[in-house]
């Protein structure tokens, strides 16, 4: 049985209201004086009243108006607390070939619903907008619209190049409702969706001449409240399928002309201010409100659609488009953000897990993606089957993109709708998370905190505390909490009231040593004691201890040589003391234990301000060394009185000292015996650290995620 046939009724206006009763009066005469010209051209209207909670006064005023003339009038009283259903309620209960979207505080110009008519019967599948928006009230400014046949498509992805004052064929809403912005609780800007939604259908925007929107400027307006930091909800339009189909077209056109067509604001003001036409609809809308004058137009900012906005958002979703390129339209069910990508520290921990999430099939795919501009990422032609990188600040810097978050926040949604995210921070993940948790409940974050940074001033240490700054504010949002070592779990759970099911010990692997040989053990007083030091050359990892370390030990008659190998990220410099030959000698970078000389040497000396549990630790002990090293972070879980020689740190580098050269010493003489020590070492990283108890820890962990 087929559906009965809807009146002929050309247009309907669906107009929202809430709380605009002392608006109306001017709004109606707006809308009247609109009607009336386009029923002069032969047009039928409705208008269709939704009131969403709508205040005593507004529905008793819209009781209370005179309507006629206006054509059809419908009310509804619908409890949406929400603009987009509202609009949906309208929508449905219309009855036009053609909608109008409206709204309770703005005014028309008298041609508006005719010349819009005019547009769209000349171009099916339309949406149509007015050419200009005259803001008034608290703000002035004028605001020139172009169709898409000068807006890239492009530009949806960065903002929104239109405005919620649209004209469409009713056939766009039986496709595409409007959303619920309020349930998403994050996002805003219903109207940017809709024709985002429109854009990915296929619909092309074209304005129609000499129409203006006069749109009120409030300060209590929902536009005022909602924030510059939202965007709008995730549509069809980013998704991959059709960015890299649907808008290769646009991608292209926008790849050999990058700069949008010029636009001159002056030319618009002066054309404005000599335009006929323009003067008659400014004229008759100022009968209406008198805010609406000729008068700011001398002195109002102009603007367009194709102007600075527009250069940035192309900007950004050329960034896009090549990002989901390079993914060739993966599904990822869990991301990695790393700053940049080393061979060592926290990144080899987070690679580490990501090895384990795919061994253990928990994960099929996984993304690392850096943010910090880096020279040289190591390791990316090593990376397993099935990890991917991206480098999103390159191609940022590429595209002139400065703030990540909008590009990331895409990426994820069209690429890793259910992925876990995996961060260590601080950087650019932080900052991207602090803003946009909260729009990504499906993605549990699993944040990795190792060591609490100290910095040194004027002999006071402080803890530098951004990592907790974040666990602080976003707790309630993050799925676990991992360290390498239980100590700063603990003392986390006091800190921040990090719950025990939430906490998680993950122990690094350690892969046993390439190959196996003897070192002979160290016969006191038979030849100096030969000790080994590899880290970074940073602030944290304290090369400057190693020389006075030596000092002490010659101060002491210990015979000793100290080799030193590592090099500096960030342009830290060799500490005084230091030299190619001596008793400390500088030998060069490394790249992983493996690569060391470690059999030529009697122990492994580690010096750290603070620490996790390093990995370089762990290699020295798989590699059967006696390990000399201070009790910070997580280190006292590894070497014990039965495993190693640990430090009590101290906050004063002459007493710190000092314990490092009663130890050494203790050894050089005899007093402390290696090889027990060693053989309890090797004996618990075999059973701790190895790759199967790490992956059967990752797989306890996390869950598969149904990406």
């Amino acid at each position: 049985m087929s559906s009965p046939a809807l009146p002929s009724i050309d247009i309907s206006i669906v107009l929202n209201l809430h709380d605009e009763a002392r608006f109306l009066d001017r709004t109606i005469a707006s809308l009247r004086e609109a009607v009336a010209y386009a029923r002069a051209d032969g047009l039928s209207a409705e208008l269709v009243i939704v009131l969403d909670n709508a205040t005593p006064e507004t529905a008793a005023k819209i009781a209370a108006m005179d309507f006629s003339g206006m054509g059809e009038i419908r009310t509804l009283e619908v409890s949406h607390g929400s603009l987009g259903p509202a609009r949906n309620s309208g929508i449905a209960a219309s009855r036009g070939r053609y909608i109008a979207t409206a709204d309770g505080d703005d005014l028309v110009s008298f041609n508006f619903f005719s010349a819009m008519m005019e547009e769209a019967e000349r171009n099916p599948r339309t949406i149509i907008v007015p050419e200009f928006l005259y803001a008034f009230g608290t703000r002035y400014h004028l605001w020139q619209y172009f169709g898409t046949d000068r807006v890239s498509k492009l530009a949806f992805f960065g903002y929104h190049p239109f405005c919620s004052r649209v004209f469409f064929p009713r056939e766009l809403a039986q496709d595409i409702r409007y959303v619920d912005t309020k349930a998403t609780r994050f996002f805003a800007y219903e109207d940017w969706h809709f024709n985002c939604e429109a854009v990915a259908a296929g619909y092309e925007f074209r304005t129609a001449a000499n129409t203006i929107l006069f749109y009120r400027q409030r300060s209590t307006s929902i536009m005022a409240q909602e924030g510059h930091d939202k965007l709008c909800p995730y549509s069809k339009y980013f998704s991959a399928d059709h960015f890299l189909t649907g808008l290769r077209v646009s991608h292209d056109a926008a790849r050999k002309s990058p700069k949008v067509p010029k636009y001159t604001p002056e030319g618009t003001r002066l054309y404005c201010m000599n335009s006929q036409a323009f003067l008659e609809l400014v004229y008759a809308a100022n009968q209406i409100e008198f805010g609406i004058d000729f008068e700011h137009l001398k002195y109002m900012s102009m603007g367009s659609n194709v102007g600075w906005p527009c250069q940035q958002a192309l900007g950004l979703a050329s960034a896009y488009f090549e990002a989901l390129e390079k993914l060739n339209g993966g599904i990822y069910d869990d991301i990695v953000f790393l700053p940049f990508l080393s061979n060592g520290g926290a990144e080899k921990f987070l690679l580490e897990v990501s090895k384990s999430l795919l061994a253990t099939n928990v994960a099929q795919r996984v993304l690392i993606m850096t943010g910090q501009e880096f020279e040289q990422h190591e390791g990316v032609d090593q990376l397993p089957a099935n990890v991917e990188f991206l480098d999103l600040r390159e191609l940022a810097d590429r595209h002139g993109v400065k703030d990540l978050g909008p590009l990331l926040l895409r990426l994820i949604q069209s690429s890793a709708p259910r992925a876990r995210l995996h961060t260590n921070g601080p950087g650019f993940a932080i900052d991207f998370l602090l803003r946009y948790y909260r729009a990504l409940p499906e993605n549990r974050i699993a944040y990795y905190y190792f060591c609490a940074e100290t910095l040194p001033h004027q002999q006071l240490h402080f803890t530098y505390g951004s990592s907790l700054n974040f666990l602080s504010e976003a707790l309630n949002g993050i799925g676990w909490v991992i360290s390498d070592h239980a100590r700063i779990l603990e003392d986390l759970g006091k800190m921040v009231h990090l719950a025990p099911a939430k906490a998680e010990t993950l122990y690094a692997p350690v892969p046993p040593p390439a190959e196996s040989v003897p070192r002979l053990p160290y016969s006191p007083g038979s030849r100096p004691l030969r000790i080994l030091w590899a880290s970074r050359i940073d602030t944290q990892k304290r090369p400057d201890l190693v020389p006075r370390i030596a000092q002490k030990l010659e101060e002491r008659g210990v015979k000793a040589s100290i080799d030193m190998y590592g090099s500096s990220v960030f342009g830290y410099s060799m500490p005084a003391g230091v030299s190619r030959d001596g008793p400390v000698r500088y030998r060069g970078a490394f790249r992983g234990f493996s690569s060391l000389p470690y059999n030529q040497y009697d122990l492994f000396l580690y010096t750290s301000s603070y620490d996790g549990l390093p990995n370089v630790v762990l290699e020295a002990l798989s590699c059967s060394m006696l390990v000399v090293a201070p009790d910070v972070g997580g280190l006292r879980e590894v070497i014990t009185p039965q495993t190693g020689v640990l430090i009590a740190h101290e906050a004063d580098d002459e007493v710190l000292i000092e314990h490092y050269a009663d130890a050494l010493a203790a050894i050089a003489n005899g007093s402390i015996q290696p090889q027990p020590l060693i053989r309890n070492a090797q004996r618990l990283i075999e059973e701790r650290h190895s790759e199967e108890a790490h992956r059967q820890r990752v797989a306890s962990i996390f869950r598969p995620t149904g990406n």
